[in-house]
């Protein structure tokens, strides 16, 4: 008797813990893509070429076959194809197969679109439009990825000029439904009227600006007014909205500093000066990329009839490539949750690759992934526990952080990162937000992915860090960070963890709060220096065209570079003394021991808390 009683509690037991895994791997596995056959689905396409008895029907992009069979419109202007989904799914990825015997380069600027509208150009676009580049490899594989993912019914694949459309095949990927089931959402604003202060020439409409493509053409593709006073461009939308996000897409072949300055506005009235101003003015160091993709959070969240872009107190052409528009759809305005924003915060990493990938890269408002062509991410030497931390200036309730992979390769390195939040400035002493980093939440090229803070923490400091065994990168592109306004919504602040004063053994972990200063120049940054010994990987300089999927590779390490990590704390050797520099980053101010006459010589790099100058390296591969 007491035998059974025994395997009984044992059965229940174990079947309790196989449901508590369960439920535990349900959050790792919303962010599995899977592969969504369309073999078999109803496809169309707006019209099909004809020439003898081939078959060039929309059909024979989703038949399962990538090497034979084509689908092929006419020569037509905005010419589409499509395939209608069972219900609804959660599209991350579409995967396009390119021509192999001629003629590639006609998918130039083809465009990806999901959604539940039967008209494709009203759904929202995916990912990025393909790259004249990427268009010009004879039977390229294309991969397409959805950021944030769309809740579809139909995919299609469209082109916004005058050309055929020829897919070999179409390929799609899922995420489990619930991923799609987000707190904020885009509007569409692809049939709402927009108006501007001016137009500069009848190529140049203020539509251009929401008609949901991305053009990278000099003559067309942006919204652009006259010479004005205080230029402005507007939405009108068809009804009110919890406006959350506002993102601005600047020109990209030249001028974009044309936008520095430039303020968004939200709110009911017409007059776009009543309304409320959502975020910051766009700096100059954010308008000074080419191409930049700024973010504006408007925090609190605004109810708005009308979204608004100008540039006040001057004479300025105004310039759009796209505008982009998120709300809330949870109780909208009167959210408890807001964006907080890290722009300008002081930021500090564990090292710098070299002086174009700095710290402040993660903090600007800028998130193009594009890290070796646009040099818009941070980016750490081959090192023990890579690190990268801001400074809040202030404590905050956190909810969740939100980091940007970056978008052309490697996004696997990111594979085990953690997130700690907390009022200590050792970031070992804080919470953990969240659970670590999984290889399937890294594996999205420029996927987003994002920590849940349960329970909330409260936190000066938010950093992201790799804690191994054995060395890496650590890559960032953005990160972003939410926080609960709702009084006493993380009670009081926990004490620290008790650990060994910092000293100057420790440089990386002392962090003086910056007195205010004038945004600096960032330094040239065609000089290029690079670390002398190790070996960094060969990566592919054109990431976007994904023939196979490449076996990681790890890169080789320096012998001479010892690791010096022991338990969950890294401890520094104290470096040789050398005479300082002055350092490029205003945001991070280091104690130095005694500080004496700067010297202006080449770029320095950072070596803990002292600045060694390096010899010239050889000038060739990036990381």
């Amino acid at each position: 008797m007491e035998v059974a009683i025994f395997l009984l509690l044992f059965s229940l037991l174990a079947i309790t813990g196989l449901k508590a895994d369960d439920t535990g791997d349900a959050d790792i596995n919303k962010y599995k893509l899977q592969k969504l056959s369309i073999v078999g689905l109803k496809t169309k396409q707006s019209s099909t070429f004809e020439e003898g008895d081939i078959d060039y029907s929309s059909q024979n992009a989703a038949d399962g076959d990538t090497e034979n069979g084509i689908a092929i419109t006419d020569l037509e202007g905005n010419p589409a194809w499509s395939v209608y989904l069972q219900g609804e799914h959660c599209i991350g990825k579409v995967t396009l197969y390119n021509r192999a015997d001629c003629c590639s380069d006609r998918l130039k600027m083809a465009t990806v679109r999901a959604g539940v509208s039967n008209i494709p150009n009203r759904n929202e676009r995916c990912g990025i439009q393909v790259a004249e580049h990427v268009a010009q490899e004879r039977g390229g594989v294309i991969d397409v990825y959805c950021d944030p993912p769309l809740l579809a019914t139909k995919v299609s694949v469209v082109l916004p000029l005058k050309q055929h459309l020829q897919l070999m095949e179409v390929m799609v990927e899922e995420y489990p439904l619930q991923r799609c089931h987000r707190p904020q959402r885009r509007v569409s604003i692809l049939q709402e009227t927009k108006e501007q202060s001016s137009t500069f020439d009848k190529m140049h409409p203020a539509r251009v600006a929401g008609d949901g493509y991305i053009l990278t053409l000099h003559k067309q593709g942006f919204a652009f007014t006259g010479y004005d006073s205080n230029p402005w461009w507007k939405v009108t939308l068809s009804r009110e909205h919890c406006i959350s996000k506002v993102t601005l897409y600047n020109r990209i072949d030249c001028c974009s500093d044309r936008l520095a300055g430039a303020v968004v506005r939200a709110g009911l009235s017409p007059d776009i000066h009543s309304n409320a101003q959502c975020g910051s003015p766009i700096t100059a160091g954010q308008a000074s990329h080419l191409g930049g993709i700024l973010d504006v959070y408007c925090g609190p969240p605004l109810r708005a009839l009308y979204v608004s872009v100008d540039i006040p107190d001057t004479e300025e052409h105004l310039q759009l490539r796209e505008v982009e528009i998120e709300e809330l759809k949870v109780n909208p305005c009167e959210s408890d949750e807001r964006d907080l924003s890290i722009i300008d915060r002081p930021t500090q990493q564990s090292s710098d690759y070299d002086e174009r990938y700095s710290s402040d890269r993660a903090a600007d408002g800028n998130r193009d992934p594009q890290w070796f062509k646009h040099y818009r991410c941070t980016h750490t030497k081959y090192e023990d526990d890579p690190w990268w931390m801001v400074n809040l200036q202030g404590e905050h309730c956190i909810s969740r952080v939100v980091l940007l992979n970056r978008g052309d390769c490697c996004s696997e390195r990111l594979e085990n990162a953690v997130v700690r939040a907390g009022t200590s400035a050792d970031i070992h002493d804080n919470p953990q937000c969240g659970d670590k980093v999984s290889s399937d939440m890294a594996a999205p090229i420029g996927g987003t992915i994002e920590f849940v803070c349960d329970p909330p923490l409260v936190a000066r400091y938010i950093s992201v860090d790799i804690p191994s065994d054995r060395r890496s990168f650590l890559q960032l592109c953005e990160v972003t960070v939410k926080e609960l306004i709702t009084k006493d919504a993380c009670g009081e602040a926990p004490e620290p963890t008790e650990h060994v004063p910092v000293t100057e053994q420790n440089p990386k972990k002392v962090i003086q709060e910056p007195e205010p200063k004038e945004p600096v120049e960032e330094p040239n940054q065609k000089e290029v220096i690079k670390e002398p010994e190790p070996i960094e990987p060969v990566e592919d300089q054109n990431p976007k065209k994904v023939i196979k999927e490449p076996e990681p590779m790890e890169p080789v390490e320096d012998l001479n570079q010892k690791k010096v990590l022991a338990g969950p704390k890294k401890v520094i050797k104290e470096p040789k003394q050398q005479e300082p520099v002055e350092e490029h980053n205003p945001k991070i101010v280091i104690k130095e021991p005694e500080p004496q006459e700067p010297v202006k010589e080449r770029f320095p790099k950072k070596v803990g808390g002292w600045v060694k100058i390096q010899e010239d390296a050889p000038r060739g591969e990036g990381p």
